[in-house]
């Protein structure tokens, strides 16, 4: 994204969530595929007992794809996908601070990427 796009999509998901500096969010998905060979299914045969890739995918403020990774079998987990990708590298290199992309659990806390934090107890004030 360039800067430009970046303000952007920082002003659209303010607008919608009041929460600043948000560029993008990304999160995993199972896409489901035939069974590979014998020698290697167990890579691809994910949790919920079916056959798939773990595809990662960054969207910006109007849902629109700004980056996918499809190259790992189901086996790997969310933070392994984007810790081995070229958006993992990109972000380090090219993102500015208090610019954010949100992420799930299933991926690293990073300067750049937020996550919800674990251990949240309710405040007993």
């Amino acid at each position: 994204m360039t800067v430009k796009k970046q303000n952007a999509s920082k002003v659209s998901f303010y607008s919608k969530s009041a929460f600043p500096g948000v560029v993008g969010c990304i999160d995993g998905t199972h896409v489901r595929i035939i069974s590979p060979r014998k020698e290697v299914h167990h890579l691809y045969l994910n949790r919920k007992g079916y056959y798939s890739l773990n595809v990662i995918t960054l969207c910006d403020s109007k849902m629109s794809i700004r980056y996918v990774d499809a190259r790992h079998a189901s086996a790997n987990h969310d933070s392994f996908v984007f810790n081995v990708s070229d958006l993992n590298v990109h972000l380090q290199n090219n993102i500015k601070n208090n610019t954010w992309i949100l992420g799930d659990a299933g991926y690293p806390l990073h300067k750049f990427l937020m996550t919800p934090y674990r251990l949240a107890k309710a405040s007993s004030l």
